[in-house]
């Protein structure tokens, strides 16, 4: 949220105070120290992997910048990030020919500093024998040029380099602990996904991309694996989310068109998406994508959907068979099934309440489940009061009606045999 990044920041602005105060205290060796703050949301995100790229060498890590620079151009994109291990610049010292030369060796940095100084690439930190800076940025560096530095030079043009009393490297910054795939060290493209967009055909289009760009951009040398496609959820909870769809309007089908004819059964079906539509319209009014946990709230949901449409279809049947008019008999079905149908709405928003109303940190998580939640028992709701009554009335005539049926009526008889035996008997059951 953004009350929670505000304080994030704050914090770790607070942390970096603290630190540069007691920076000047702390052990010239200690490995350097940073802060800083990373967001972890909901946000989708297509990671690939650069295989056979070399994780310090300058070349490859243009090319990879390259390539994310072709996939940031892309539509919905939201940033595309590199992930390479950190680099230091490192002049290393020989004590032994500065005694030599006699030259302290406070020149020699001093002369490092003001080389690269317009270069801003990083804190600098200074031991007894070398000089690491921090490769921040993708600067490139002739560490030729650099190591011909006059260090000291006399009026007839003669004089030090900086290779005659050190040695300049670039090497890979001293972490804590280091990650390999495939036995090296890999190179990582992260293209991050706007929520605000459709993130499946995004996701399409960063990998076209990537396919038709990558063997002209990073050569024969180096191939883009893709890793990690976070849509491939979504596509996952889609799919179940249909086939849980497909498979709820059968069941309405089959079961309101055995008992009580097809052009109930149809009628009653229709309610059932119209209150996934509704759903999901009302939920992006609220700033609620499609995303995993929706699609989750919504197949959660799928049952209560078809229970509310068969309860209010078989007390109209039942007013129906009785004799009442189609007004009168959606009325009273209405009035029967109405605070069960609500009773049970108001259950299932109570127990989500809590999560639409948590501050913590791992709220973002849940929230827009309850959301989708929430607004999809109270669309099929409204679908049971508004639209179904309606329809049941003005378009179910006599001739829908299902009492003749021999079928039903056999059943009904079976089913009334197997209860009165039940109930008979009803101490052994329990």
């Amino acid at each position: 949220t953004p009350k929670a990044k505000v304080e994030a920041a704050a914090l770790a602005e607070d942390v970096k105070l603290r630190l540069d105060g007691v920076r000047q205290r702390l052990p010239k060796d200690l490995l350097p120290i940073s802060v800083r703050v990373e967001q972890h949301g909901n946000e989708n995100a297509v990671v690939y992997r650069i295989v056979g790229a070399n994780a310090y060498d300058d070349d490859d890590r243009a090319a990879v910048r390259a390539l994310a620079e072709r996939a940031g151009r892309i539509a919905g994109i939201s940033s595309v990030e590199v992930d390479v291990p950190d680099r230091d610049l490192v002049v290393r010292v020989d004590r032994e020919k500065l005694a030599q030369a006699a030259v302290p060796i406070s020149l020699v940095r001093e002369r490092v500093a003001s080389a690269l100084e317009p270069m801003a690439l990083g804190a600098v930190r200074v031991a007894d024998e070398e000089v690491a800076i921090e490769m921040r940025r993708e600067a490139r560096i002739d560490l030729k040029q650099l190591a011909s530095l006059p260090i000291q030079m006399s009026r007839s043009g003669q004089g030090m380099i900086l290779s005659d009393v050190a040695h300049v490297v670039i090497e890979p910054r001293e972490v804590l602990e280091k990650h390999f795939i495939g036995g090296e060290i890999p190179v990582m493209l992260v293209a991050y996904i706007d929520n605000a967009v459709d993130a499946v055909g995004v996701s399409k289009a960063v990998r076209a991309e990537i396919e038709a760009e990558a063997p002209a951009i990073l050569g024969s040398k180096m191939t883009a694996r893709m890793d990690i496609d976070v849509t491939d959820l979504i596509r996952a909870q889609l799919d179940l989310l249909v086939t849980d769809a497909v498979l709820g309007i059968f069941l309405v089908l089959l079961v309101l068109g055995f008992f009580f004819g097809g052009r109930i059964a149809i009628l009653a079906a229709i309610d059932f998406p119209v209150s996934y539509l509704s759903a999901i319209a009302v939920s992006h009014a609220l700033g609620v994508d499609l995303n995993v946990m929706t699609m989750l709230g919504l197949i959660l949901v799928t049952g209560v959907l078809v229970d509310d449409v068969v309860v209010v279809a078989e007390a109209f049947i039942k007013g129906r068979e009785e004799g009442l008019a189609p007004k009168r008999a959606a009325l009273r079905a209405m009035r029967q099934v109405g605070p069960p149908i609500v009773g049970m709405a108001s259950i299932v928003a109570i127990s989500m309440f809590p999560f639409l109303v948590t501050e913590n940190p791992e709220a973002f998580l849940i929230k827009p489940l309850a959301i989708i939640v929430v607004a999809a028992v109270v669309c099929s709701l409204a679908g049971c009061f508004l639209l179904l009554p309606g329809h049941l009335v003005h378009l179910v005539g006599p001739t829908a009606l299902p009492h003749d049926r021999k079928v039903v009526v056999f059943l009904r008889r079976i089913y009334e045999a197997y209860m009165a035996r039940m109930l008979r008997y009803r101490l052994v059951v329990v």
